[in-house]
């Protein structure tokens, strides 16, 4: 019964965020590996999802935070103790299994970040490049969503297609307003 309700929230996170196939795949796993190998000892399966759908989204290069995350979890629970306690959690199993994990790349965070506002693909595209050109002239310097969340701010404000309020892009990706124009005002610096 525990196996099904861990499998049942690790598909609802992944449906709602719009992850890839492979994530669930290797979520699921990670999950079984986690339950099996001890890493945790009181099993709450909001905090094993989140942990699993985390790890496997670093294995797949795939850019979303825990914030992000978290906010897709359904629990009874305050989410910055489930965050935590995900957190936690996924750092043990990391410590125990040494996975190869690789930096996803703020086009990874751009993808993510264009299905949770619901971005069309032409404006996406403009984002990458944007993120590309960011990431050449100032390296890793801010917070990768709050950089695909500026790009995809400047990409729609300089098509001229749908218009999103910096508030808005704020609270749909867990990231603060000031973080969010502080990488616009970055962005605004870029001569493409």
């Amino acid at each position: 019964m525990l196996m099904e309700d861990v499998y049942r929230l690790i598909d609802d996170i992944v449906v709602k965020a719009g992850l890839p196939p492979q994530v669930k795949e290797d979520a699921r796993s990670i999950a079984v590996k986690m339950i099996e190998g001890r890493i945790v000892t009181r099993v709450q399966p909001d905090i094993v999802a989140l942990a699993s759908v985390m790890v496997s989204c670093r294995l797949n290069k795939v850019g979303i935070g825990l914030k992000q995350l978290s906010m897709l979890t359904p629990s009874k629970h305050n989410p910055k103790m489930i965050s935590r306690r995900a957190f936690e959690l996924a750092r043990r199993y990391v410590e125990v299994y040494k996975p190869q994990m690789d930096v996803a790349r703020y086009e990874d965070y751009v993808r993510v970040a264009s299905q949770i506002l619901g971005v069309p693909e032409d404006m996406e595209r403009v984002a990458e490049e944007l993120v590309r050109a960011f990431k050449e002239r100032y390296g890793r310097r801010l917070k990768p969503m709050a950089v695909a969340g500026a790009a995809i701010y400047v990409a729609l404000r300089r098509t001229g297609e749908q218009r999103l309020t910096i508030s808005s892009i704020s609270s749909k990706l867990k990231v603060t307003e000031p973080t969010l124009r502080n990488a616009i005002r970055y962005f605004n610096q870029l001569s493409i």
